[in-house]
């Protein structure tokens, strides 16, 4: 009590709080953990789903997979390579043109720098 004949703050709510309160208070927070767990469990059933899925996906991917066949498109696009690779030779000693390396470009009366020379 106060000299005034009033209550302190603190006692006020010491004496609004009883034990009806208390369980109130805990079972709000014991229902907003139970929520939570809830949506995290379902968050991990998902995730774990996804998995098997995926899992089944990679396990039928190597049970269908055929070695020769695989063998054979490991070929071809060796092959493939081999001849861009030749052809890209042969195109550059060819009669496409002289290869230019530097070059000066001068645009309305303006030298710009190329092959840090200046040309």
């Amino acid at each position: 009590m106060c000299a005034g004949g009033g209550v302190k703050a603190g006692e006020k709510d010491l004496e609004d709080f009883n034990v009806r309160v208390l369980y109130d208070k805990l079972e709000d927070q014991n229902l907003h953990l139970a929520g939570q767990l809830a949506r995290q469990q379902e968050d991990l059933r998902a995730f774990y789903l996804k998995i098997q899925q995926q899992n089944e996906g990679l396990r039928e991917l190597l049970t269908n997979m055929d070695p020769a066949k695989l063998a054979e498109l490991e070929r071809r696009l060796d092959e493939r390579k081999a001849a861009r690779i030749q052809q890209g030779l042969q195109s550059a000693g060819g009669d496409s043109g002289p290869n230019i390396v530097n070059a000066a470009i001068n645009i309305a009366g303006n030298k710009r720098k190329f092959a840090g020379k200046l040309l």
